[in-house]
């Protein structure tokens, strides 16, 4: 008696153990109503004709297009939803890693984003929300350079060695209008403040870290601001602001020949007029109305 018993005891537990593998298997699947994601995968409708994308090579490929029957509400092709907690962790809920040993002529990027934005909305490659409530410092988008002509493999462990290569650029940000563009951008970058609150400063040109477990860097810059090419007008200063430039201790330094405009027209402005070595001003059309001889000796005026 006892024997059927731990017989159909057995069974029991075998059949359970069967559910929790099926479920097991379900969830890896997608779920009882869901489906295993193959390589390659079309959801919804079929993509357009004309596909408007380039040559892929890829492992694994999804596309989906969606029709919009009603306003409101989002659509995904993925959906990464991951919390963390802890001290001491490093939550990355995608890490992308790319080794680029091509030679001259290809362009190598961990991630490509092709924006095609045919419609009367606001469309973004990237797009952050920062919600900041803690004690930590929030970053919207966050880029750390590690350089090096080191024969050797890069700090920290995790890098492979690479022969020495010829030094070339480090950019940390990269914005083009390219040659296939047909027109001008309106502002390459473009900062803005909500509705009673901006930002304390625009951009900030720090010279090390702050806090106290702060990493020492370097402040010195080459420059910390470099304007090249042509235009209009190198840096323009519009709006309500009680100074327009403050430079505090530091020089305002002209070449021979540059001018100080004292008017809107731009006819009234004074020179160094490095020829006859003399200060002047000029009032156009009439020309140099009055001037100071550098070269003589020290007088009143």
């Amino acid at each position: 008696m006892s024997s059927s018993i731990d017989l159909a005891e057995a069974v029991q537990r075998l059949e359970a153990e069967v559910t929790a593998l099926r479920k097991r298997v379900q969830a890896l699947e997608g779920g009882e109503d869901g489906l295993s994601l193959p390589q390659a995968a079309t959801f919804e409708s079929a993509l357009s004709p004309q596909g408007n994308f380039p040559a892929l090579n890829s492992s694994v490929t999804w596309a989906r297009k969606h029709h919009w029957e009603k306003p409101g509400g989002t659509a995904q092709l993925l959906s990464l939803i991951f919390e963390a907690d802890g001290q001491g962790t490093f939550p990355w809920p995608l890490y992308i890693q790319l080794t680029n040993q091509a030679a001259p002529g290809g362009d190598a990027t961990g991630v490509y984003v092709r924006l095609l934005n045919a419609g009367g909305g606001w469309a973004a490659g990237y797009h952050t929300d920062l919600f900041h409530v803690g004690s930590g410092t929030s970053i919207g988008a966050n880029l750390e350079l590690v350089r090096t002509d080191k024969t050797a493999g890069l700090p920290g462990g995790h890098y492979p060695d690479f022969p020495r290569q010829p030094v070339g650029r480090a950019i940390g940000l990269n914005i083009q209008n390219t040659s296939h563009s047909t027109a001008s951008g309106d502002q390459a970058i473009n900062i803005q403040g909500g509705p009673g609150h901006s930002w304390d400063t625009a951009v900030n040109i720090q010279a090390e870290n702050e806090g106290e477990d702060a990493i020492k860097v370097d402040g010195h810059w080459v420059h910390a601001i470099h304007v090249q090419g042509s235009g209009d007008a190198a840096l323009t200063v519009e709006g309500e602001y009680r100074v327009g430039i403050a430079l505090g201790p530091h020089d305002i330094h002209l070449g021979s020949g540059a001018k100080i405009f004292l008017d809107d027209a731009g006819t009234v402005f004074l020179r160094f007029n490095a020829d006859t070595q003399r200060l002047e001003f000029v009032h156009e059309p009439k020309g140099v109305i009055g001037y100071l001889d550098l070269s003589a000796d020290a007088h009143a005026l």
